[in-house]
């Protein structure tokens, strides 16, 4: 069986000659949820920017739901990210839209009807708790209140996969137990999550699949793990 993400001896060497990825192979399933962790420069980053075609590998294959990444034509790769909800640590909003235009961007770019955009718009924004913040801007937002818009806008077009790069990273702790408690919700409704994350707190209480990355190589692949490897 296919798995929904592959990674086949990938490595990513920078110009300046870092290795950030080191002969990487990693399976994750349809329907998983999986804690990306390690320090500041260990790859985390590298191997979502991977996924999402922001990068390509130094060699090796990228599979993601059977589509080879890496062999993708430069004007496919806005189609395929179209599959995948991409939730930043810095929200990433349009300063100058509306919530209910933020989150109905992604519909406008691929000519979604007017009605069907209305419905999934506010699906999403009750899902993420802010159905009667739709008039609102982003700099009339808190933080919790703007990574929510994003979560909205990253399930909006119902992805396969949600990449998220340290989401809670700008978020204090009780706001970031609710982010993760939303990612899980749609976890839950059929989407693989992976999130890349510090947050030792978070991943200690919710014991998913840990996948520890150290100095551009996995170290550690562990079901219901912790974020420190107990022996």
């Amino acid at each position: 069986m296919t798995s929904m993400i592959e990674f086949i001896s990938v490595t990513k060497r920078y110009p300046n000659g870092v290795e950030a990825l080191k002969n990487t192979n990693l399976r994750i399933e349809k329907g998983e949820f999986v804690f990306l962790v390690g320090s500041s420069g260990a790859g985390k980053t590298t191997i979502l920017k991977l996924l999402y075609r922001e990068l390509l590998p130094t060699k090796g294959t990228i599979k993601v739901s059977g589509r080879d990444v890496v062999k993708l034509k430069k004007r496919e790769v806005p189609f395929f990210r179209r599959k995948m909800g991409l939730v930043f640590q810095d929200y990433r909003l349009l300063a100058d839209r509306t919530v209910y235009e933020n989150v109905a961007f992604a519909l406008r770019v691929i000519e979604t009807p007017n009605r069907e955009i209305k419905k999934r718009v506010m699906e999403s924004l009750d899902l993420v708790g802010l159905k009667e913040k739709t008039k609102a801007l982003p700099t009339e937002l808190s933080g919790g209140e703007q990574q929510r818009i994003s979560l909205a806008r990253a399930i909006v077009n119902q992805p396969a996969v949600i990449l998220a790069d340290e989401p809670t990273g700008n978020l204090d702790p009780d706001t970031s137990i609710d982010i993760v408690n939303l990612l899980r919700v749609i976890n839950l409704r059929g989407s693989t999550v992976i999130m890349a994350t510090h947050d030792q707190e978070i991943v200690d209480r919710l014991r998913k699949r840990v996948v520890e990355v150290e100095g551009g190589s996995i170290i550690r692949d562990q079901l219901k793990g912790g974020y420190r490897h107990e022996a």
